[in-house]
Order: structure tokens, then C-alpha cells, then sequence
């Protein structure tokens, strides 16, 4: 694998946001998302994203992300590449990149959560720490040791998205549909207003 200073990082998400991001030398040269770049919301990463990624002209990627997902509604169905929910999905094996070496690599959807906390907090590397990870499907406490291992405690919550969802759709006059069913974004305009309540 190439030197820190010499990474060249293709990010991909798959599944419902698609995204795809290079980052040469930590620095951000471009993020594509299918969701803004044709309109529909909660769009898969597609082939129209691909084509317009290929076609950036930018530097040739030297590792290439895949975030790990699940086919289907299902989180813990079918997984696709390092899966979803697993605090030991990783991939990673060296790979020929359009005619070039390169490394690949995978990590699943909640540790992926779980390592971008660690890495962005305050605290330094290698120090030991509990985590709560809340998102649309996991709701769950983590313990990370001084090695960066993650080791789950136990869940807290399932669905903690379809909760803040239902919430919101309780208290909306125009929410129409049937008993058992949400929308998707309900549970991303509660916790903006929970946010700026807190505030």
C-alpha cells in the first residue's frame, strides 16, 4: 500500500444516499451524490454517479472504500461487500485498479459509524471509550479498547430512525398513511428540531 502522502482514496456509498468522494493527501478533491445530482431523494449510488465520477479527470484512486450495506430493507439480510451491522466487518486485499495496483477495502456500515466518532473526537488515539451509536436501524453501546477493537455491549433500541419517525408523524396533521408505516425523512425534521430546541 502506498505511503500516507501518497493515498489516493475513492470513497464509495452504496445503498440509499450514494455517494462517491476523492481524497488525495487528505485533502477533498470532490464528492458526487446521486441524490443531488438527479433529484430523487434517498437515491442508491448509480451508474450515471459512476460514469460522472470516472469522468473527473481527477488523479487515478490507489484505494478504493466500499462502505459495507445490505440489500433490501433488511439490515441484516444479504449483506453487500463488509455487511452492516457486524463490529469485525473488514475487507482488505490488494487489487489491480483499472490496470494498476491498489489496496481494497471494506468496513461494515456500523463500525464505519463507530471509527468516524472515534477518529473525529477529542480524544486522542488509542485511548479506551463507550460509544452510542444511534442511527436509522442500530441503537446500541460499544466499547472500544486502547487497540481500536470493537467489542458491542448490547443493544438499547432497534429502529431508533423508525421511533423518531413515528414521533414526528404523530404530530403532522397531513401524515396520511397507513398504521406500521413512516416516512423516510420524518426522522431527519424531528431531530432538527430537537436540535435547535436544545439550543
Amino acid at each position: 500500500m502506498a505511503s500516507i502522502e501518497d493515498l489516493c482514496i475513492l470513497g464509495i456509498k452504496p445503498g440509499h444516499d450514494g455517494t462517491a468522494a476523492l481524497i488525495e493527501n487528505g485533502k477533498l478533491l470532490y464528492s458526487l451524490e446521486s441524490e443531488k445530482d438527479n433529484g430523487r431523494r434517498y437515491s442508491d449510488f448509480s451508474g450515471d454517479t459512476l460514469l460522472k465520477l470516472m469522468l473527473t479527470g481527477e488523479k487515478q484512486p490507489n484505494v478504493l472504500a466500499y462502505g459495507g450495506w445490505s440489500k433490501g430493507s433488511d439490515p441484516e439480510g444479504f449483506s453487500i461487500e463488509a455487511g452492516y451491522s457486524k463490529t469485525d466487518g473488514v475487507i482488505s486485499k490488494s487489487v489491480t485498479l483499472w490496470g494498476k495496483p491498489a489496496t481494497y477495502f471494506s468496513s461494515s456500515h456500523a463500525r464505519s459509524h463507530l471509527m468516524c466518532g472515534y477518529g473525529l473526537s477529542p480524544w486522542e488515539q488509542g485511548r479506551a471509550c463507550y460509544v452510542l451509536l444511534w442511527e436509522g436501524y442500530l441503537g446500541a453501546w460499544y466499547f472500544i479498547d486502547e487497540k481500536v477493537k470493537i467489542k458491542k455491549i448490547g443493544d438499547v433500541m432497534t429502529y431508533p430512525g423508525v421511533r423518531y419517525a413515528f414521533l414526528f408523524g404523530l404530530a403532522d396533521a397531513e401524515f396520511k398513511l397507513k398504521p406500521g408505516l413512516v416516512r423516510l425523512s420524518d426522522a431527519g425534521k424531528l431531530m432538527a428540531i430537537a436540535g435547535r430546541i436544545q439550543k
